[in-house]
This record gives C-alpha cells, sequence and structure tokens, in this order.
C-alpha cells in the first residue's frame, strides 16, 4: 500500500509491504450464501519519507485483525460475489516529527473493505 500526507513541512509519502495470515474457522452456509468471521496477522516493515527534510524512516509492521466474509453465489457452485470488510490494530503506531513538531501519528484502528468475484473450482 502506498500513500502521502500534507503536513506543516510538506507532504510525507509512506509505504507498507507485508504479508497476511488469515483464518476462517467458522462458517454459516445456506445454499447461496456464506457468511464467514475472520481472524488474521500481518507482519511487514513500514517506510514514511519526505523531500524536504532528509526524512526516510524505515519501521516494523506488525498488526493483529477481525474480519467478516460474505459471499453470495450468482451461479451456484461456480461464481460468487464476495465482500469483506474488517478492522486491524497496529501493534506499534508510527510518529513523524520535524524537529520537536509532531507532524503524523498512524491511527489506532485502520477499517477495511473489499468487493470481488470469485471462481471455485470443486
Amino acid at each position: 500500500a502506498g500513500g502521502s500526507s500534507d503536513t506543516a513541512v510538506g507532504p510525507v509519502r509512506r509505504w507498507l509491504l507485508a504479508g497476511r495470515a488469515e483464518a476462517c474457522p467458522v462458517a454459516w452456509v445456506l445454499e447461496r450464501v456464506d457468511l464467514r468471521p475472520c481472524a488474521a496477522f500481518e507482519l511487514g516493515v513500514d517506510n514514511a519519507s519526505a523531500n524536504g527534510d532528509g526524512v526516510d524512516d524505515h519501521a516494523l509492521w506488525a498488526a493483529p485483525a477481525a474480519g467478516l466474509r460474505l459471499a453470495l453465489a450468482l451461479q451456484p457452485k461456480v461464481i460468487w460475489l464476495e465482500a469483506s470488510g474488517g478492522v486491524l490494530i497496529p501493534l506499534i503506531r508510527k510518529e513523524i516529527f520535524s524537529g520537536s513538531q509532531s507532524l503524523y501519528r498512524d491511527a489506532p484502528a485502520v477499517f477495511h473493505a473489499g468487493l470481488g468475484l470469485s471462481l471455485r473450482l470443486r
């Protein structure tokens, strides 16, 4: 993931590279509906940089997560419309300073959502 935030000293660019392990141990399945709560953990590296101040910093990214997946069969047993959403809780919250002034601090929680089609081969 990548992006930037405007701060008092200009834009701060961020990127994150992480791996994710996820488990969805319980499923409530009806004929055309599949609902699954999931737990996950992400581990990786996070970077912040700014041109003007010469800031370039790497840190560990670690975050447990919880989510929910819902799948609806468009073509039973073959094509499914899937929606998911959840929350990540960063264990290490990054804060960026210019001198003693705090420019940016990670949020205590990160929310995410997704939508997609899947092809199930069984």
